[in-house]
């Protein structure tokens, strides 16, 4: 091994011929929750406007605490993950790992055909080009239509 080189509890490390022992340190044991954040509720662990956050509704640990997997804006319902694991957190977050994403968004009125094929194929925006990998079209009422979208990037405010 090399210095900064990662390993795990069950690796076999040793140094000038001695091996190093592990034993003491704890397992990680690793944690992950799906949360059906509703509208109203701030993805932070302290609001200082004194509003409702998802963290004040996750289960209380006591040797670790829980990191969110993405955001979304208060006034937005959706599932998010959270994880006790931050590398596991960056890792599903991280851009380079282009993990999928599903949202439902409402729009007035219907997107023309061309509108929602240059959404897919990719449209410039001020950081960068951006597209939609699957647009579905899920219908609606009145003024209101939704849309079933699938973004594989990770950007503020996608």
């Amino acid at each position: 091994m090399k210095p900064g080189d990662r390993a795990s509890i069950e690796d076999r490390i040793e140094h000038s011929g001695q091996l190093l022992s592990l034993e003491g340190l704890k397992r990680f044991h690793v944690r992950v929750i799906a949360y059906h954040k509703p509208v109203g509720e701030v993805v932070s662990r302290d609001d200082e406007q004194g509003r409702k956050t998802v963290f004040d509704q996750l289960p209380k640990m006591t040797t670790s605490r829980w990191v969110s997997v993405g955001r979304l804006d208060m006034n937005t319902s959706g599932l998010l993950l959270f994880t006790n694991d931050g590398e596991l957190a960056n890792r599903l977050m991280h851009p380079s790992r282009q993990v999928e994403r599903e949202y439902a968004v409402r729009v007035m009125g219907e997107v023309e055909d061309e509108a929602l094929k240059r959404l897919k194929k990719g449209v410039e925006l001020e950081d960068g080009e951006a597209r939609f990998l699957d647009i579905h079209d899920s219908g609606g009422e009145g003024v209101n239509h939704w849309y079933h979208v699938v973004i594989a990037e990770g950007r503020k405010r996608e």
